[in-house]
């Protein structure tokens, strides 16, 4: 199973300051619905402020990953040189080495970096999947079926990406620095440290899942 997301106000929160400043990875299968609007795949922001301040993984209009980094509501950004379709399955991935380098992938390559500096303001306090915070209405709801959503506390290599976009589990990449992960193939459980993801809108279960392997 995956869990699907309708666009509109369907999220997970996860009330955890799970990452707080780079190095960190973010990784995720998306199986998106459209591509009208670019939409956020998953984050660690500061939901405290009125401004933007933290790190989002996206999906552009083109279906390319987006690694952004938010400082006092200001964004840069990496996108990946390629992307996917809607109704099918793709993996997406961004990685953070510091202020000055961040780097997205598309199904485990397709490279894109950016390195101007951009650091959060304020450290994150949370990761959300489908949206970048659930306690202000935004346009950046993502629309489709998410699985297997990972986070690490260090920048991921090139080749350790390649894996999970191959259908390695992040289990089995770097599990030392693995500090956040949800499979969502059957149960919804964050299974690292046994967090507790709480809802808002109305995500559901969903059938289909990217085929991934040494679960």
């Amino acid at each position: 199973m995956s869990y699907d997301f309708d666009g509109t106000s369907a999220a997970y929160r996860c009330a955890s300051a799970v990452v707080t400043t780079t190095p960190l990875t973010f990784a995720c299968w998306f199986n998106s619905d459209s591509f009208a609007a670019q939409k956020y795949l998953m984050s660690a922001m500061d939901e405290s402020s009125g401004t933007l301040n933290g790190f989002v993984l996206a999906v552009s209009t083109l279906g390319r990953a987006v690694a952004f980094t938010f400082g006092s509501g200001t964004q840069n950004s990496a996108n990946s040189t390629a992307g996917g379709s809607t109704g099918v399955w793709g993996h997406a991935a961004a990685v953070y080495t510091s202020s000055t380098s961040r780097r997205a992938y598309y199904n485990g390559g397709s490279e894109g970096t950016n390195s101007t500096a951009r650091a959060p303001a304020n450290a994150p306090d949370n990761v959300v999947l489908a949206n970048y915070r659930t306690n202000a209405y935004s346009s950046t709801w993502f629309d489709g079926r998410i699985a297997d959503a990972a986070v690490w506390n260090t920048d991921l290599t090139a080749a350790e990406v390649a894996e999970l976009g191959k259908g390695v589990s992040p289990l089995k990449v770097r599990p030392q620095s693995l500090v956040w992960y949800a499979p969502l193939i059957r149960d919804l459980v964050e299974i690292r440290q046994g967090l507790t993801l709480t809802a808002n809108g109305s995500p559901s279960a969903y059938t289909d899942h990217p085929r991934t392997f040494g679960l």
